[in-house]
């Protein structure tokens, strides 16, 4: 029997077809069979058969269900003994997806959330003018958009990979469970600040807003949960300065940052440099994690007391990342900024036809502020998961069960 299958049962298609892992007679290791629901000759029905249907919280326009094969035929796929190897291609190539469903849930609350904000007098004003409000759209879209900044490189670099490019595939190697894993939680977090922005009316089905919430939460469980992943990042996958390239990567594009930063572009006047603010920033960041880093994997940690506080790690890992793609938002949108008020020819904005307040400036002054908002109110709580870690804290290890 299986459990937790999606799709499995649906008249939406003449067959349906499972990849499944299991053994051959006489052998230990696991390979890769495929089972259909109907039968190579296209008629003949395969000995599947559906056990019950799943009632779910959330994501309820596709089956889930348990079934049974007892008996059924299935056609291995790829090479005897090696399944598992064949199954992690697929479903590193999933959690992609699953990253890019979270930011897409993520977005789309934003926008449902600020079209209320906008519309919504409290007070003489708007909502949306208010300094709360702001700072939970704020946070949804750092969230969103972030996260989905980081699922597009992370789509590019599985491309090149598959090309035979081999720091893309270092570097897929060490973020696949961060691209999973950081947006199902923080873009979860997003959709709860957009139920509150609307208030009771986010708490009722008049407004989707309570069905995304719904249906993001699915996304830390499947394609493996936030824990597991938490342990694979920090127990194998950065293991041995795996981490290197990824550390290398974040520095040259600070860098990068500090030297387009132009001192005054559009949101930035009148205050410090947002692009030479946040290139330290992220240079600060990327030391303390590269620090936490080699200190969990040296040979003087216990793998155990290292483990104990994985989840702290992803979020130490997910934020640096993630505040890594928001410096390389800023930086394209300054330049572009920058273009906006010069034109292409050094021009001035009246001959080009772009002012300050057009669309695009718009746009591009909020990625820059939204940056300075992720460094200013989000990556401090790297500094506070980076000391816990460090201190090989043991509470939740040495908690008993009878305790509770």
């Amino acid at each position: 029997e299986k459990m937790w299958t999606t799709g499995a049962f649906h008249d939406c298609s003449g067959n349906i077809i499972h990849m499944l892992l299991a053994k051959l007679p006489g052998s230990e290791k696991i390979s890769l069979f495929l089972v259909p629901n109907v039968l190579q000759d296209g008629t003949t029905k395969n000995k599947v058969e559906l056990i019950s249907l799943n009632r779910k919280m959330g994501h309820k326009a596709v089956s889930n269900c348990a079934w049974g094969l007892d008996g059924a035929v299935g056609y291995l796929v790829g090479e005897p003994d090696r399944g598992l190897m064949c199954m992690l291609g697929m479903m590193n190539a999933m959690r992609i997806e699953v990253g890019i469903g979270a930011a897409a849930l993520g977005k789309r609350g934003l926008q449902e959330s600020l079209l209320y904000a906008q519309e919504r007098e409290q007070g003489g004003a708007q909502i949306v003018d208010y300094p709360d409000v702001k700072r939970m759209l704020l946070a949804q879209k750092a969230y969103a958009e972030g996260s989905f900044s980081l699922c597009i490189w992370a789509a590019g670099q599985h491309d090149l990979a598959l090309a035979g490019d081999e720091e893309a595939k270092s570097l897929l190697g060490v973020t696949t469970e961060v691209v999973k894993s950081w947006p199902s939680e923080w873009c979860l977090v997003g959709n709860t600040h957009a139920m509150q922005v609307l208030g009771g009316a986010g708490y009722v089905q008049d407004y989707p807003l309570e069905q995304l919430y719904r249906d993001q939460r699915l996304n830390m469980i499947h394609e493996g949960t936030a824990g597991i992943h938490a342990l694979t990042l920090l127990g194998r996958k950065v293991q041995g300065g795996r981490a290197e390239v990824l550390f290398r990567t974040m520095r040259r594009d600070a860098k990068f940052a500090e030297q387009q930063a132009t001192g005054g572009v559009g949101w930035a006047a009148g205050d410090e440099d947002v692009l030479t603010e946040c290139a330290t920033k992220l240079r600060e960041a990327v030391n303390r994690l590269e620090h936490v880093t080699n200190v969990l994997t040296s040979g003087d940690t216990s793998r155990d007391q290292a483990l104990t506080n994985a989840q702290s790690y992803m979020n130490l890992f997910g934020h640096t990342v993630i505040s890594w793609q928001w410096l390389r938002l800023a930086t394209a949108a300054a330049r572009l900024l920058d273009r906006e008020y010069k034109g292409d020819d050094e021009a001035s904005s009246s001959e080009t036809g772009a002012s300050p307040t057009s669309a695009a400036a718009q746009f591009y002054q909020g990625e820059i502020a939204t940056c300075a908002f992720f460094y200013r109110h989000e990556l401090p709580k790297t500094e506070a998961a980076a000391a816990l870690l460090l201190s090989l804290d043991e509470t939740v290890a040495k908690m008993e069960p009878g305790w509770f």
